[in-house]
């Protein structure tokens, strides 16, 4: 820390930090509004950062970890400069074929672990890189990479940092999976994450849900930081016609199955009672060309693809009600049973009545039950909406979500209690 009481933080992650992805909107959302950070990022993406806090990165991405086992020249990992850090050229194209292929099954994840231990990224170049940033403070994001939790606990032990670890999903509560693969790597996470949690000074969970759950396996007690949002509410936008439904989020996890029945209930919804619904879907995410196919065919459904940030608060303030989703498969619960979305709070700061469709034993869906119109059951969905579009009082949902937006999403609050935390921790109170 400087005289002028700056702390010195590196963050850890797999995602740099965004203006658009929402890993990396998140994770800004704990520097953006303060002066008393001095950031530096190393993370492990093949992403490109948007950043107005911070123009240091250093990025290690699988395709450097690869590259330089095949090629004994080729460095591992680089200094990331934002005006020139455009790195698709063909060799690199053909390797994220090899990355993506590397993450579609539990085994061929324990390969990447194993490609990332003999490739040599504590490097030369790193440690000059890290020595100049000199940390007092490590903002860890814990993923499920093996890797990501040794090199932050080498660089913890280096400088005799203060570390915070911050969990946004989880990885290791068990499945109903009788794959060996999954069950070998979720055995060696919990471990890695045992012993950072251990060592860290303050841990920082998504959601009520996960704190209590995780406080009974790690026997630590958590700070709960719900999505922290500017608000998306602008102007109201110009009125059309029709009742517009905004969906703006991923695609995986399943999502597009239900985005799919939503559009086609909502098709037989406006033949049936001569309603005129329109379902618009925004997704960063590449749809699959069967999800097209399936898309055009719905005269009430249009996908708009990627937005920036501006975009997504127009398009959010035209909707009358935003939609939220998550999947009703086993895996995707398991996999979002803990999470908090991004979206939520994006959503209730519209003071909108907002839609949410998905299961109710997972926290998302929790946590809107009292303020959104929520159907629980996939084969409910055309009922569902045709009743919320026959009910009177709409509005109500729109005044208990920006209620909910201000009590527990303000970004001064949740801010100011976080900015409290590291300064006892970095004071050593």
């Amino acid at each position: 820390m400087n005289s002028k009481g700056v702390i010195r933080t590196l963050i850890i992650s797999n995602n740099p930090l965004s203006e658009t992805n929402n890993n990396g909107k998140t994770i800004a959302s704990f520097f953006s509004s303060s002066q008393k950070y001095n950031l530096s990022q190393l993370y492990f993406s093949n992403e490109v950062p948007v950043s107005n806090i911070t123009n240091n990165f250093y990025n290690i991405s699988d395709s450097d970890v690869l590259k330089s086992i095949f090629y004994k020249d080729q460095k591992t990992g680089q200094v990331v400069k934002l005006s020139n850090n455009q790195r698709d050229d063909k060799n690199n194209i053909n390797f994220q074929k090899v990355i993506r292929y590397t993450k579609k099954s539990q085994l061929s994840r324990i390969l990447r672990e194993t490609a990332w231990q003999i490739a040599s990224w504590n490097n030369d170049e790193l440690n000059q890189w890290l020595e100049a940033v000199n940390p007092e403070l490590l903002f860890f994001v814990a993923g499920d990479s093996l890797f990501a939790y040794q090199i932050a606990q080498y660089i913890q032990q280096k400088f005799s940092t203060k570390m915070i670890v911050y969990i946004t999903d989880d990885y290791i509560l068990k499945r109903q999976t009788l794959n060996p693969f999954w069950w070998t790597r979720r055995n060696k996470l919990i471990k890695k994450m045992r012993t950072v949690i251990n060592d860290a000074d303050l841990l920082i969970t998504i959601s009520p849900k996960m704190q209590e759950v995780y406080s009974r396996i790690f026997n630590k007690k958590s700070f709960v930081a719900a999505n922290i949002s500017e608000s998306m509410k602008t102007r109201e936008e110009k009125k059309t016609s029709s009742y517009r439904f905004v969906y703006t989020g991923g695609l995986h996890l399943n999502r597009d199955k239900i985005l799919l029945k939503i559009g086609e209930a909502i098709e037989e919804i406006n033949e049936n009672f001569e309603e005129n619904i329109e379902f618009y879907i925004y997704s960063n995410n590449n749809p699959t060309p069967g999800f097209i196919r399936r898309i055009e065919k719905l005269e009430c459904t249009i996908f708009g693809g990627s937005l920036n940030p501006v975009e997504l608060k127009t398009a959010l303030n035209n909707a009358d009600s935003p939609i939220f989703v998550e999947s009703f498969d086993k895996k995707s619960i398991e996999a979002t049973r803990l999470s908090l979305s991004t979206k939520i709070p994006e959503y209730l700061s519209l003071g909108k009545p907002i839609i949410a469709i998905g299961p109710d034993n997972i926290s998302s869906m929790n946590y809107l039950s009292k303020v959104a119109f929520c159907i629980n059951s996939s084969n409910n969905i055309k009922d569902g909406i045709t009743n919320f579009m026959f009910k009177r009082d709409k509005g109500s949902y729109g005044k208990k979500a920006i209620k909910l937006y201000n009590s527990k999403h303000n970004k001064e609050a949740i801010l100011s209690a976080f900015n409290e935390e590291v300064d006892k921790i970095v004071k050593g109170k």
